[in-house]
């Protein structure tokens, strides 16, 4: 019988997943006393927090390095609690570096582990799975390749489905005509979405860059755009495009902006998924510091970063990495899409054949009944 959860995420994305988990769990047991790392859906949902996930939101490895005396903080936390309820399930939710090394520390007074969204081995890190094999009981994966994947390492592993179709299924959206009054857009002309990060780190890299490419898209390419505003970003960073004509920060519902949208330039991450099941083509970027960049190449073996062409098995969208995301080779790619009528018809096709390997499932109940069953 299943009575005390520790859920344990670090990203805002994960965040949001978990707590639609958190929020079925409680429907069905609401004595269920579920405890962890969280963010403030996870809290609204019924999380009892040990740390925020505020706390943690560092990335890339030069800043994981700088930040380890709170990561050490944490960990230590987080096992003090473990070891003191003892539950009976605990729930890694992705965030491998911090939960990979949580798991040696408190496998012992937990009755079952259970991975959901599962570390990225594939791309690097495959000697990790040593270590998953004999910390976790059941890993829970979003993709299906992944499935694949751990089979040859003879692990056991369950494809859920991606939350995010269930997410974007049950959402409600305004017409184009509403969304584009809301934000004063005129209807003529085409929208591209603009996602520049969830984190500062990322938007203090990839904020130069895309003020000039907004400013040529709004202003001499005549674009309506829509600046995608992360909910944990201060708004005022942005401000400075507010007053841009044809330029509008959307700060909620970001996927009623991804619906109604042409095109997108889009940070590498979840984001470029969701992009994909709103079949909206794009192009992705992603640019960090010089020391993570250089470290980072060596150990990543995949040829794609963009986790929509890693799904397809091919590239169907542009990527651009460090040194090639400039605001001359966005806007080109850009133009080359939305200028080839043909290239932009294909693309919207393959992005279908994406959705369709994200699952067609309730991944929510899926992943529930699987942890209350677990025990």
């Amino acid at each position: 019988m299943v009575n005390n959860i520790c859920i344990v995420v670090g990203e805002p994305s994960a965040d949001l997943y978990a707590s639609r988990i958190i929020s079925d769990l409680l429907s069905k047991k609401p004595n269920l006393n579920i405890f962890g790392v969280g963010g403030d859906n996870m809290i609204k949902s019924g999380l009892k927090p040990l740390i925020h996930i505020n706390q943690l939101s560092f990335m890339g490895i030069v800043e994981v390095i700088k930040n380890l005396s709170v990561i050490k903080k944490v960990l230590n936390i987080v096992e003090r609690e473990i070891k003191s309820i003892r539950p009976d399930i605990l729930i890694l939710v992705d965030f491998p570096g911090f939960n990979l090394k949580l798991v040696g520390r408190v496998k012992k007074y937990c009755k079952k582990v259970i991975y959901f969204i599962s570390p990225q081995l594939w791309a690097w890190g495959e000697g990790r799975a040593k270590k998953i094999k004999k910390f976790v009981d059941e890993i829970l994966v979003i993709f299906p390749f992944e499935k694949d994947f751990y089979s040859t390492k003879n692990i056991n592993s369950i494809f859920v489905g991606h939350p995010l179709i269930e997410i974007i299924g049950k959402n409600s959206y305004h017409s184009r005509e509403e969304f584009f009054e809301l934000h004063q857009f005129e209807l003529s002309k085409k929208l591209i979405a603009v996602f520049p990060g969830s984190r500062y780190q990322e938007i203090k890299k990839h904020l130069p860059v895309l003020k000039e490419v907004i400013i040529k898209f709004s202003s001499i390419l005549n674009f309506n755009v829509g600046i995608a505003v992360s909910p944990a970003i201060d708004i005022g960073i942005f401000e400075q495009f507010s007053s841009l004509k044809n330029v509008s920060l959307i700060t909620e519902n970001r996927h009623n902006l991804l619906k109604h949208s042409d095109f997108a330039v889009i940070k590498s991450g979840t984001s470029t998924i969701e992009t994909a099941i709103f079949d909206v083509p794009m192009v992705i970027f992603y640019k960090t510091s010089w020391l993570n960049y250089n470290i980072g190449r060596h150990l990543v073996n995949i040829e794609s970063f963009g986790m929509v062409n890693i799904v397809a098995g091919k590239k169907i969208v542009p990527e651009l990495l460090q040194n090639q995301v400039t605001p001359t080779n966005i806007i080109n790619e850009t133009e080359k899409i939305l200028n080839d009528k043909e290239k932009y018809d294909s693309i919207k096709r393959e992005l279908l054949l994406v959705k369709e390997k994200l699952g067609n499932v309730s991944t929510t109940k899926m992943v529930s009944e699987i942890i209350l069953n677990a025990c």
